[in-house]
């Protein structure tokens, strides 16, 4: 097995490196890849209090609007992001309209991938 290691300084850095690993598959913008990662952290901190309800509650308004405080940004801007990273699939849309985060851009200290040749030449 080939083990890469990846190195980091702190806890910022390890996001955004994390984020990284999938940036080929997403094709986010520089913004984009910010405000997912400052998603994520939000869920994280979130996670610790509201267990199953934390997707519900990082997106609800009142969560949103400090976001976008915290974040420099209008609610536009915000669902301008939102939108790219619906059609980007960092966040995914229920029927019903509830978000939720991709659990595959969840942090974790050690991953493996497994390449699957697709054909393509």
């Amino acid at each position: 097995m080939l083990i890469i290691p990846i190195s980091y300084k702190n806890k910022e850095d390890f996001y955004k490196k994390y984020i990284t690993i999938f940036q080929g598959e997403l094709k986010l913008t520089e913004r984009e890849l910010t405000i997912l990662m400052n998603l994520i952290k939000r869920f994280i901190e979130l996670e610790l209090k509201y267990k199953d309800l934390t997707d519900i509650v990082l997106f609800e308004s009142s969560n949103i609007i400090q976001f976008c405080k915290d974040n420099n940004m209008s609610i536009n801007q915000y669902h301008n992001i939102k939108s790219a990273l619906i059609e980007k699939q960092a966040i995914f849309k229920k029927k019903d309209g509830t978000l939720l985060l991709n659990r595959l851009l969840l942090p974790k200290k050690e991953i493996t991938f497994k390449f699957i040749e697709d054909g393509r030449d």
